[in-house]
């Protein structure tokens, strides 16, 4: 009796094996699915498994870069002691406006600025001023965006490599708007003079207006 059942396992083990060899031969004789083409590289980031547009345009119609996901270098050793120590910093991927706020994009929301300043600040492409925290944030919210943190604002500011300025580690004055060319004004976001991108694109990360941070 014991050999009869060992002989009926050993039978149902062969007849199991013959089933998956013909599964596998069925499966190697499919044809083969066409290679894809390789992405085009100008045309998005790969950070991880995923593909990413480099630029992408918000709800209220202001155009953002992204920053990928990854480490960079915060702070300074040199600077106020709420910027020590200097350290390394995470970060997941996310994407930040290219330009500071208008006042076109935030009357366009409904919204006022608490303080004016008059006709020198009041453009169309001029960055808004006179904006509360609550403001900023409530904007933000109303778009459907929220405020960056300040590690987020930082590195998409300078990047991964630790440099003092969004361009590079020498102060340049030709690359902002700053108190000895402002003219006692703002000045448009997108103009052609006095300005610089970030390593990820983003402009005025230094000069022309402060910006808050959540």
């Amino acid at each position: 009796e014991r050999r009869l059942k060992e002989a009926e396992k050993a039978r149902s083990l062969r007849e199991r094996l013959a089933r998956l060899r013909k599964r596998r031969e069925r499966l190697e004789a499919r044809p083969k699915p066409p290679a894809r083409p390789a992405p085009r590289r100008e045309a998005t980031y790969m950070p991880g498994p995923k593909r990413y547009p480099k630029t992408i345009t918000g709800k209220d119609g202001a155009p953002m870069v992204h920053v990928p996901a990854g480490w960079f270098i915060m702070g300074s050793n040199l600077g106020d002691s709420d910027e020590k120590p200097q350290r390394r910093v995470y970060l997941d991927g996310f994407y930040i406006d290219k330009y500071e706020v208008t006042n076109a994009r935030f009357r366009a929301a409904g919204m006022t600025p608490r303080k004016t300043y008059g006709i020198n600040f009041n453009g169309d492409t001029q960055p808004v001023v006179g904006v509360t925290w609550h403001q900023a944030k409530a904007y933000c919210e109303k778009v459907g965006k929220r405020l960056p943190t300040e590690a987020e604002w930082e590195k998409a500011a300078r990047g991964t490599d630790g440099r003092k300025y969004p361009w590079g580690n020498s102060y340049d004055a030709s690359k902002l708007i700053y108190w000895r060319n402002s003219g006692n004004k703002t000045h448009p976001v997108d103009r052609s003079y006095s300005t610089h991108t970030s390593p990820y694109g983003a402009v005025d990360m230094a000069g022309n207006v402060w910006e808050w941070v959540n």
